[in-house]
């Protein structure tokens, strides 16, 4: 019997870093919330998931328009940024 790769790699592979999220890492931002100077940051949504959220990929029960969405601001952006380097 062939083996299997291993979860982690099969699926660090769809993350943008390449890998999934080492315990520490995740520690790190905990850590960064609670420290007194972030004590202003109020109501954010702070994504720790190595870029998964921002390449435009769904959580489950998130809507395909949240996505198309997402990638037309992406692309908004990046023509804006591209024209005014120009």
């Amino acid at each position: 019997m062939e083996k299997q790769p291993d979860y982690d790699i099969l699926e660090g592979q769809k993350i943008p870093v390449g890998r999934l999220a080492k315990p520490d890492e995740v520690a790190a931002v905990i850590s960064l919330l609670l420290r007194p100077d972030a004590a202003y940051l109020q109501g954010i949504e702070l994504n720790a998931d190595g870029g998964w959220l921002a390449c435009g990929n769904m959580l489950p029960g998130q809507a395909a328009t949240d996505r198309d969405a997402y990638v037309e601001l992406v692309n908004l952006v990046t023509k804006t940024t591209a024209s005014k380097a120009a």
